[in-house]
């Protein structure tokens, strides 16, 4: 999937009226809501004074980050199957969840090909562990009357286990279209066989044609009158949306969408209340994927409406771990919706259903669901914190945060790690800017170093996570008045600028270029270097050209800044020589 890779960006901005008076620098900490596929936006601060109220990211404007991103994704370079460095994760995946490592070998070929980026292949190697225990869980306790089922499960098992996936849904297929049952018996058993093909497919990201093995096995059963064709056209309905999210096919979510409807009207509430309220659940999902993929908050209120509904019926007490998941999701369409409205009711909602989720799921019972859904709670409240100067709000952000990393893996999901360090490092700093504490600087200095350790963190994390850690380090040497915080600030903003080439993120390299012009002429201050001021003026000369002709460039005063630069350099120039 195109990942929930919520970055947080801060950008810094310095009232630059005279370069060779003490440069004041606020260190400006963005934030918007987290969407299923998309990354927070960054927003613009001057001065503490005239500092802007955070509001969520307009629909219609995409961040730099989420701009990079699709590049990335699109790019999609990723090293050979069975590199040493993807060695390891097949190993601990297939450990954790106790199936062999053959058919993870194969499942890690189908991620290569199909151009999944590093920073996503563990996860996915995970997701694919989880895929494989249930299908091999099936296949051992499928009990059938058909002649010699046991044999054939084992065989396909046998063939699962050496990685020969195709293989064992050949036989499946085989023994499926051999009709050996008599006719009251055929069209489940008929059924049954297609949705084990379909796991198949689906382990190997074959989702559409999971999907019409679906719809083959839900076919039968309306046809013969079976109770379950619901199950099948839900199951349908959730392998069209992994073709959507995953391959950016819209037409497969609309697809999802009409056998969400159809499975609705095969399982009334009141003559099947649990099949009712699995095919609401999916209903939400199809329709949170519909709004954020072309920015509709209609479809996100839908959902919610969906989600809502079916807690009616998957209520803690009789369903807990549906109960759970289905809050989760419902924080997550909140939090997509407020990220389209700009409202910070539906963040506040948001949180409350992560808090319900977490009361349902322990860390010891689904350690992943537990890690994943405590990262989005700090999320939303990070955002709620910064918009509102809330300090408790962002204090429960950032032992959020520190929560969630405990509970999270590295090696299993090493950008989710990395992006968790980066956001406890701006929650962090945005405590700071309300309650003035260098420590919390240092400590967010080190969440962002923590993050740029992770070698798979992609070009647009690398980016974003450098400007971060630059912020940090001026807004050090505004407490401590330090030279060496700013000089190791304009280090961070280089890196950052060498991560990622600027046609990807153009205003986003325009504004870390204006970083660190500012920092630079901060450091000038001190210094009184010429060649500092020379690496000053091109740094925003450059951010000069890659605004020029775009709605923000009165947002980035990269014109008065170059104009300060020029001016400090004449001054210089007709003085003596400076040291």
């Amino acid at each position: 999937m195109p990942g929930v890779f919520g970055f947080f960006q801060s950008f810094l901005h310095i009232p630059f009226a005279i370069i060779n008076h003490q440069v004041a620098v606020l260190c400006g900490l963005g934030g918007a809501a987290i969407l299923a596929p998309c990354l927070i936006a960054a927003f613009v601060y001057f001065s503490p004074a005239k500092r802007r109220s955070l509001s969520l990211a307009a629909p219609s404007v995409q961040s730099a980050a989420t701009e990079a991103q699709t590049e990335l994704l699109q790019a999609g370079s990723v090293p050979g199957a069975g590199a040493p460095a993807f060695a390891s994760q097949v190993a601990a995946a297939a450990q954790a969840k106790d199936v062999p490592a053959a058919p993870l070998n194969k499942v890690l070929g189908r991620l290569v090909s199909a151009g999944i980026p590093d920073a996503e292949i563990s996860a996915r190697l995970f997701a694919a562990a989880d895929g494989l225990a249930a299908l091999r869980a099936s296949l051992s306790n499928w009990q059938s009357p058909a002649p010699n089922h046991e044999e054939v499960c084992a065989y396909v098992l046998e063939c699962i286990d050496r990685g020969e996936l195709d293989a064992a849904g050949e036989v499946l297929k085989q023994r499926r279209e051999a009709h050996w049952l008599h006719p009251t018996e055929a069209a489940q058993e008929e059924a049954e066989f297609y949705a084990r093909e379909a796991m198949i497919d689906h382990i190997q990201l074959r989702y559409a044609d999971a999907a019409a093995k679906h719809a083959c096995a839900a076919a039968i059963l309306i046809e013969s009158g079976g109770p379950q064709a619901a199950r099948f056209l839900i199951a349908e309905a959730q392998e069209l949306c992994a073709d959507g999210r995953e391959f950016g096919n819209r037409e497969s979510i609309l697809l999802a969408l009409d056998a969400c409807h159809r499975a609705l009207a095969l399982a009334p509430r009141e003559q099947c209340p649990a099949g009712w309220a699995a095919a609401m659940h999916c209903l939400g999902k199809t329709l949170v994927l519909l709004g954020e993929e072309c920015q509709e908050p209609e479809r996100l209120e839908e959902a919610v409406k969906a989600y809502l509904a079916a807690l009616e019926e998957w209520t803690r007490e009789l369903a807990p771990a549906e109960w759970a998941k289905a809050q989760r999701d419902l924080g997550e369409a909140l939090q997509a919706l407020g990220g389209q409205e700009g409202g910070r009711d539906r963040l506040r909602e948001a949180a409350e259903a992560y808090r319900a989720a977490l009361a349902g799921w322990t860390r010891e019972q689904a350690p992943r669901e537990w890690a994943h859904t405590k990262k989005q709670l700090a999320d939303s409240l990070a955002v709620l914190g910064i918009e509102e100067r809330d300090s408790e709000c962002l204090i429960e952000a950032v032992n959020a945060y520190r929560e969630a990393l405990d509970g999270l893996s590295r090696e299993t999901a090493p950008l989710e790690w990395a992006l968790m360090q980066n956001n406890l490092g701006n929650a962090l700093q945005a405590l700071s800017e309300i309650d003035p504490d260098s420590g919390r600087l240092h400590l967010a200095v080190a969440a962002y170093q923590a993050a740029l350790q992770e070698v798979l963190l992609p070009s647009y994390g690398l980016a974003i996570t450098n400007n971060n850690l630059g912020n940090a380090f001026v807004a050090i040497a505004e407490c401590e008045n330090g030279k060496a915080m700013l000089e190791e600030a304009a280090k961070a903003y280089r890196a950052a600028l060498q991560a990622q080439p600027p046609e990807e993120a153009p205003l986003a390299a325009a504004r870390t270029h204006m970083n660190l012009a500012y920092t630079l002429g901060a450091l000038w201050n001190r210094t009184r270097r010429r060649n500092i001021l020379d690496e000053a003026l091109a740094a925003a000369e450059a951010a000069l050209n890659l605004i020029k002709g775009r709605e923000e460039e009165a947002e980035i005063p990269a014109g008065l800044a170059r104009e300060a630069i020029l001016a400090a350099i004449g001054g210089s120039a007709e003085g003596a020589p400076v040291p």
